[in-house]
């Protein structure tokens, strides 16, 4: 992932993806060597501190109206569900300049059943991932689509029709779209000021393009699928993450009463839920990364060799093209990393406390790390301390232990509703 990068550049999808037919499979994910640089070098300053300060207020917001709709029904209250409605909410909101109140619709829109249908591992898309990987070149000669069809009719036409839409207007927003528009229009985006955090961004030798992308423009078309990548981050892993972090909270309660005082105090000191109130509450993100840790979302990571790799010191090797699988979730359950696995602990992510190189793998590691695990983090932490700010979070009777998983789902998500009550605290607001 890091010292031996160069063997091991791509992720193993893009040899069986035909652009032209379905833009949305070409993304960060799926781009191999050097034009895969080429676009993280382009994106990489979308992901900013200066970027994320400018969207906080529009999840804080949101978060707002999650409270406000929670307010409704406190005793017995789905968090699964109201957390994929949060979730989607900003993703439309931020990544596609769309107002579409999922929070408070009643029945299920378009925006909202096709990105859930994304998300749904059913048999035939599990055989057009296995067929893509197993057999690239013949898969992209047909036309395999990695994602269903309808998905990627519909987003790649609201995609379309926002950057459209943004140029024709002349409007201006702190949104994705709007960065978008920036960078095709200037050729690039400048890194904002010096932040710590916005390190791992920064370009590495190992990660500059080696020659020029000349037949490689920044057009609509190329948008399209790395403006759904946001879509991917942003909705499921991540309101599944916020669900078990307040799982783990009302099994914690002790755990949930110092994250939630430390919250208030930073809220109290700073008299605004933003960027900084989060930055000055480290106990409850040792919390979001404890959670990320015990229920890791994707169980793996992959990798394909793209130079032949012998380990130092014996005669094993791996060879260029030979997939390799990096088990993400039995690394983060190995009591050789992590003393009594199966316990939520934070305090393993004290400062003080050293771990392992790539022992926590929840957004990967090294150059192909997930640019926007910031973002994604940043709306985990804002919706939950939102809810912690007011309510006191426990498990209702109504949810059963354990919790049973949906086989039907790429990612590890429990199976139907997961019930919370929620104790109104005192208005800390």
């Amino acid at each position: 992932l890091i010292k031996d990068f160069q063997h091991f550049v791509d992720l193993g999808l893009g040899d069986g993806i035909d652009e032209q037919t379905n833009p949305l499979d070409i993304n960060l994910f799926s781009m191999t060597g050097n034009r895969w640089r080429y676009m993280r070098n382009k994106l990489s300053p979308l992901f900013t501190t200066g970027k994320l300060r400018h969207m906080v207020p529009q999840m804080k917001n949101l978060g707002d109206r999650l409270v406000q709709v929670l307010e409704e029904n406190q005793s017995q209250v789905d968090l699964k569900d109201m957390f994929q409605r949060y979730a989607m909410d900003v993703i439309a909101s931020i990544a596609f300049g769309m107002n579409v109140n999922i929070l408070q619709e009643t029945e299920e829109s378009e925006f909202r059943k096709i990105g859930k249908k994304s998300f749904r591992f059913t048999l035939k898309q599990y055989l057009r991932f296995i067929f893509i990987t197993v057999f690239p070149k013949l898969a992209k000669m047909m036309r395999v689509p990695l994602n269903d069809p309808e998905v990627n009719e519909y987003f790649s036409r609201i995609i379309r029709e926002a950057l459209s839409h943004r140029k024709q207007s002349g409007m201006s927003r702190n949104d994705f779209v709007q960065l978008f528009v920036t960078l095709q229009q200037k050729g690039s985006i400048a890194f904002e000021g010096d932040d710590q955090d916005d390190k791992y961004l920064k370009s590495e030798d190992d990660m500059k393009p080696q020659k020029k992308m000349a037949n490689y423009e920044l057009t609509d078309a190329a948008m399209i699928g790395h403006a759904f990548v946001f879509l991917v981050a942003g909705f499921d892993s991540t309101s599944i993450t916020m669900m078990y972090l307040c799982y783990e909270l009302a099994l914690n309660p002790e755990i949930q009463k110092k994250a939630r005082e430390e919250i208030v105090k930073a809220y109290k000191n700073r008299g605004v839920l933003d960027y900084d109130t989060l930055r000055d509450a480290p106990y409850y993100g040792q919390c979001v990364q404890e959670v990320m840790r015990l229920h890791t979302i994707i169980g793996f990571l992959s990798r394909v060799c793209t130079k032949d790799y012998t380990f130092p010191g014996t005669s094993l090797s791996i060879k260029a093209g030979q997939a390799v699988l990096i088990p993400t979730i039995g690394i983060h359950q190995d009591p050789a990393y992590y003393e009594n696995p199966d316990k939520f602990d934070p305090d393993r992510f004290a400062p003080d406390v050293s771990r392992r190189n790539c022992s926590f793998l929840a957004f990967g590691d090294g150059p192909r790390v997930c640019i926007a695990m910031r973002f994604a983090m940043t709306e985990i932490k804002l919706c939950v301390a939102r809810l912690l700010l007011d309510y006191s979070i426990s498990l209702h009777p109504k949810t059963k232990l354990p919790l049973e998983m949906d086989s039907n789902h790429f990612a590890d998500v429990p199976n139907g509703p997961v019930y919370f009550t929620l104790t109104k605290m005192g208005d800390a607001l």
